[in-house]
């Protein structure tokens, strides 16, 4: 500016410096995006190194400019989706450790009953043998409903309620057939026995899909 316009007044007019808010968030701003930059170059390298170690070098060479670096450019989501995946993960195999622990307490006698049923069939025969095993099934059958009670105030994960559903079911299902098996026995009526019997196989056919399902879910969370 010359010595003319300052004699005249005609000063350049000093800018007004924006609002407090507005410098703040615009520091904000750029801190994150420089924090974004950097995130970059850091999931760069990180996820190429992950994918050479899971794909192999040479599949590496071909993608690894491709598919990682295209993961880092949008690091945000899959750091929040990791996370979260985690979580889950975790809170499955909580659900899984809760539900194998139910049942665990109940004494593994099976061979010492059929011992015992053997023994009562031949020393006083099929009649008390009969009434034996009705006073099993009624062992069983409490246990059973115990399970059931322990199964029922576990809170499974959200993806997980249908299998918790289907497992109660399942159960109370298997608790009303012991229960058409003892009565049976009690009266001595083969035929009605007979037709409860067919309703057990029927139902360990279904429920055997259904725990192979379980137990295949079972592993894929690393819950063993």
């Amino acid at each position: 500016m010359n010595q003319l316009d300052r004699d005249l007044g005609d000063e350049d007019p000093i800018e007004p410096k924006p609002p407090f808010l507005i410098r703040v968030g615009r520091s904000l701003a750029m801190g994150v995006y420089g924090s974004y930059l950097i995130g970059i170059m850091v999931m760069t390298i990180f996820y190429n190194y992950q994918f050479a170690r899971d794909n192999g070098f040479v599949t590496w060479l071909f993608l690894g400019e491709v598919a990682p670096t295209g993961k880092a450019i949008v690091w945000p989501y899959f750091v929040v989706a990791d996370h979260m995946g985690n979580k889950d993960s975790e809170a499955k195999r909580a659900y899984w450790k809760a539900v194998f622990s139910v049942g665990k307490d109940h004494p593994d006698d099976s061979n010492y009953l059929a011992g015992r049923l053997k023994e009562r069939e031949d020393s006083q025969g099929k009649r008390a043998g009969q009434l034996l095993l009705a006073e099993i099934l009624a062992t069983k059958r409490k246990y059973l409903t115990e399970d059931i009670a322990k199964l029922e105030v576990i809170k499974p994960p959200a993806s997980y309620q249908e299998f918790q559903t289907q497992q109660v079911d399942f159960l109370k299902t298997s608790v009303n057939v012991m229960q058409g098996e003892e009565d049976a026995l009690k009266k001595g009526d083969q035929a009605l026995l007979s037709s409860w019997q067919d309703r057990e196989k029927e139902l360990h056919t279904t429920m055997l899909k259904f725990y192979e399902k379980l137990y295949a879910e079972y592993k894929s969370v690393g819950a063993e």
